[in-house]
């Protein structure tokens, strides 16, 4: 569930990352072909300004020709414009904001209103049609709405680069999160195992000792083990020694009566066989203890080997998180680059501001020249001036703008970056988790082949010891009257071997625990 969620909350985040930067990709092409369009309107106009002067001018000289050629390039300029704007049109056709609407309808009237000059030129040779349609007017209308239109733009890519920033930082908060509940669960399960099976496995092999060892009048707690398993085990370890108490209770009845028929034959016969089928339970009873402990840590070699391979999923996530983040580095890369591309043309058209205010100049200078014949034109030139100087004034304040949003692009591709470090980092962190698990997972299966080896060998000694039994039953079948006797005596005590002095069981406790 965990990897799930983690896998489903980061796909959601690059989702939303992919969208914002897909508007921020379409905002920026639409403001391209915006300026081209603008620009070539602008172009248009200044052309026509041009024409138009140089129209009067022959009309004054009686000179031809000199102003259709840059009739030709303010045409050209203008059908330039319709194109791009044509091409605006194609990539914002699902733009309903009111500002892109009034830029629309206001390029549409400056659009028409050029036309109208240029073919009142082309068609008729006359420059009524520049007092005729105001010019002017639909020009300053349409740098107005064109600013409106940059101003909510750039809101709106502050909005999205906001939220951007927002999603990268709850991706973060949530790897972290991630990666602290695996560590709490991997120490939990460390903790658990260590608390739940081997303290007391340990415990009940220090009993099995004292057992072995032949001392039973120690209590073992079999109800005080919380894991199912080890409290199965302690009630099987109980069961025999309470069944151990009950035999050797009756042996110890009987010894008397035996004893007393015993001979020397029977005495020598009872040491061996004594020692024979001690060793024979207690190698039975030790197989069978091998193979339990031996299933348990094939159980824990499996737990090891799942263990292991859910740190290898983790680590394969976080890997594709790392490089999810590398993705949105190499964006805000690009998105920073076209901010770049931006302030080179609008220094581009400084440049040509300053241009025309220098043409605007001298056709004052040539309009003082003329005296009352040059007066029109002198006004002209003045208003042509001042609409290129406020064409430089704008230019240097859409400068302003883009580089303080380079700047804050600048900034998000920082903070980025950094994420990618920090995630980077947790993916370094997770492959020493998934290192340290199948350092374990091999450890147990080590341990797993090394019991089954000593199971094996523990095997092969029982069989011998289980030959030198039927050698010493050969031997005890002098005397039938003592052979059952013999034999259950043999059953009941010869895996008992009382010490004189016991080890106490708090020594055995302390090292086992």
């Amino acid at each position: 569930m965990l990897q799930l969620f983690s896998i489903g909350y980061l796909s959601h985040i690059l989702d939303n990352t992919k969208d914002n930067v897909e508007k921020t990709h379409h905002s920026h092409q639409q403001k391209v072909l915006m300026d081209r369009s603008r620009m070539e309107l602008l172009i248009a106009s200044d052309k026509l300004n041009r024409a138009g002067i140089y129209y009067m001018e022959d009309k004054e000289t009686g000179s031809e020709g000199s102003w259709q050629s840059l009739l030709s390039e303010a045409t050209k300029s203008i059908q330039q414009s319709q194109d791009d704007f044509r091409q605006l049109l194609l990539v914002s056709a699902h733009d309903n904001r009111p500002e892109f609407i009034a830029l629309k309808e206001s390029y549409l009237q400056l659009f028409q209103g050029l036309s109208e000059i240029s073919q009142g030129l082309v068609k008729n040779s006359n420059i009524d049609a520049f007092f005729e349609v105001p010019i002017q007017g639909f020009q300053s209308d349409f740098i107005e709405k064109y600013y409106r239109y940059l101003q909510e733009s750039e809101e709106n890519r502050t909005v999205r680069d906001s939220q951007l920033l927002s999603s990268l930082s709850s991706a973060k908060q949530a790897v972290i999160i991630a990666l602290v509940i695996l560590l709490c669960l991997a120490f939990s399960v460390w903790l658990g195992v260590t608390r739940w099976v081997i303290r007391p496995l340990n415990y009940l092999i220090a009993q099995i000792h004292v057992i072995a060892a032949g001392d039973l009048s120690h209590q073992i707690e079999h109800n005080a083990f919380t894991s199912r398993e080890v409290r199965l085990l302690a009630v099987s370890i109980y069961q025999m020694q309470q069944g151990l108490v009950v035999l050797v209770s009756q042996v110890r009845s009987g010894v008397d009566v035996i004893l007393t028929g015993v001979n020397q034959i029977a005495a020598d016969s009872h040491r061996i066989s004594e020692q024979t089928q001690s060793q024979t339970q207690s190698l039975a009873a030790t197989t069978q203890n091998m193979y339990q402990l031996t299933e348990r840590v094939k159980q824990n070699s499996k737990s090891a080997d799942q263990a292991n391979q859910l740190a290898n999923e983790a680590k394969n996530i976080a890997s594709q998180g790392g490089d999810m983040m590398s993705g949105v580095v190499n964006s805000m890369a690009d998105i920073s680059a076209g901010s770049q591309e931006i302030a080179e043309i609008i220094t581009l058209i400084e440049s040509v501001a300053f241009q025309t205010n220098i043409l605007a100049l001298n056709a004052a200078i040539e309009a003082a020249h003329a005296g009352q014949h040059g007066r029109g034109f002198s006004v002209v030139a003045r208003e042509v001036g001042i609409l290129a100087h406020q064409s430089g004034h704008s230019a240097l304040n859409i400068k302003r703008l883009i580089g303080n949003s380079s700047k804050s692009i600048s900034a998000g591709a920082n903070l980025v970056g950094r994420s990618g470090d920090n995630l980077r980092a947790i993916i370094g962190s997770v492959i020493k988790v998934t290192d340290l698990m199948t350092e374990i997972s091999a450890a147990s299966q080590e341990q797993s082949k090394g019991i089954e080896d000593i199971t094996a060998q523990v095997g092969m000694i029982n069989e011998v010891t289980r030959l030198n039994a039927d050698l010493v039953d050969q031997s005890t079948q002098a005397s039938e009257v003592l052979q059952k006797q013999i034999f259950q005596l043999n059953q009941s005590v010869a895996r008992f071997c009382l010490p004189v002095t016991v080890r106490p069981l708090n020594i055995l406790m302390r090292r086992s625990l």
